[in-house]
């Protein structure tokens, strides 16, 4: 469940990236890549996937902000199938760049956030192509939500191998 405030989201925005960059820290750039992390996907993967449903996000932030109305087709499909798309589409980039760009995606999401209008982010019916839902609670499944579906098998693996 979102936020009813800025700076709520916000602060839940900024607590679920510092988990993330614990869970990053201290990892060799093989084990950034090596499987077994969540089945056969690795800490790079992981990130290319949390990148890609943070791309949505930022999407609809612009969206917002340029008055667009439109929709974005790289979104249209199943879940597991975007997924497994974003899957193929990553696996062979590097994972440095692969962190490298979520951060800067992320850090643009924040800045958008934090210059949204209040009724811009909450106001359910504020626009229509979000088909009933606030900017926030789109924004809170992409980022912080999403990041604490993952966080504990990040957590765990760089537990095990941090240092090693």
């Amino acid at each position: 469940m979102p936020t009813q405030s800025k700076a709520a989201l916000v602060e839940k925005m900024k607590s679920a990236r510092a988990m993330l960059e614990n869970a990053l820290a201290g990892l060799t750039p093989e084990q950034l890549v090596m499987p077994g992390v969540e089945t056969d996907w690795s800490v790079s993967d992981v990130m290319a996937h949390l990148l890609f449903w943070e791309q949505r996000a930022l999407f609809l932030l612009k969206a917002a902000r340029d008055g667009y109305s439109a929709s974005d087709d790289r979104w249209i499909g199943s879940v597991d199938d975007l997924n497994a798309s974003n899957f193929e589409a990553n696996k062979h980039r590097p994972a440095q760049d692969i962190i490298d760009e979520e951060r800067a995606v992320f850090n643009t999401m924040l800045h958008l956030v934090e210059s949204a209008s209040d009724d811009s982010l909450f106001e359910a019916e504020h626009f229509s192509w979000i088909k009933g839902d606030s900017l926030a609670t789109r924004i809170a499944n992409e980022t912080y939500e999403h990041i604490d579906d993952h966080i504990d098998a990040l957590t765990l693996w760089h537990d095990k191998n941090a240092g090693h």
